[in-house]
């Protein structure tokens, strides 16, 4: 059941267990996962702004999968790149919002893996991988300095994940994605008046753009 305690422990507890053979999944274990994604689908919708997308759960699956796989490898430092590409693998389907959403509710931790790898091998595969995942999920990757602009018109033609991703934008002051002049816009509509108290060094980006 290593998933299924996996997604408990880092959701319910902010620590996890990883195993430290790389094994498939049981069934078994995939379903139990299953029902947890759907109770932190409930919770955390009710925090979304306007109408949170639908739970899609093959893709909610796939990035809780990505995230234990991702933190393994950290842990397991000797893996070859095969095994990375073998357990790593990107995401293929076609990305909407309500698959954007279900793969955040787990993914959303990948920044602190992404730095945390980074910060041990900058030119290892698996920091690679990490970042390339994180340029197709531009909402799951805010916290993570990004080289360059990922395609932001899936969150931008959801009005929930638009002001979402927006709202984490300016928690973590992420200074590399309000280079997008809409999303520049969006974090001044958002913060208003209070733009200076909140963050005070946005001015100076503004002023300079």
């Amino acid at each position: 059941m290593e998933l299924s305690r996996f997604i408990r422990g880092l959701t319910t507890e902010g620590k996890v267990h990883i195993h430290h053979l790389v094994i498939p999944f049981s069934r078994e274990d995939l379903k139990t996962s299953r029902q947890q994604i759907k109770v932190i689908y409930q919770q955390d919708r009710l925090s979304m702004p306007y109408q949170a997308p639908r739970l899609i759960e093959e893709a909610a699956i796939w990035g809780a999968a990505f995230m234990y796989r991702a933190i393994q490898f950290v842990m397991l430092r000797e893996t070859p790149s095969s095994e990375i590409d073998k357990h790593l693998q990107p995401y293929l389907q076609p990305i909407d919002a309500h698959i954007a959403y279900s793969v955040d509710l787990i993914l959303r931790y990948l920044p602190e893996v992404f730095n945390l790898a980074k910060g041990l091998a900058p030119e290892d595969p698996l920091v690679n991988r990490l970042y390339q995942t994180g340029l197709l999920f531009p909402y799951s990757v805010v916290g993570v300095e990004l080289k360059e602009e990922p395609d932001y018109q899936v969150i931008f033609d959801n009005v929930s994940l638009k002001y979402a991703l927006i709202d984490r934008i300016i928690e973590k002051k992420s200074v590399s994605h309000i280079k997008h002049p809409e999303i520049l816009n969006l974090v001044q509509e958002v913060l208003g008046q209070y733009s200076s108290r909140i963050w005070p060094e946005l001015s100076n980006y503004i002023n300079h753009t």
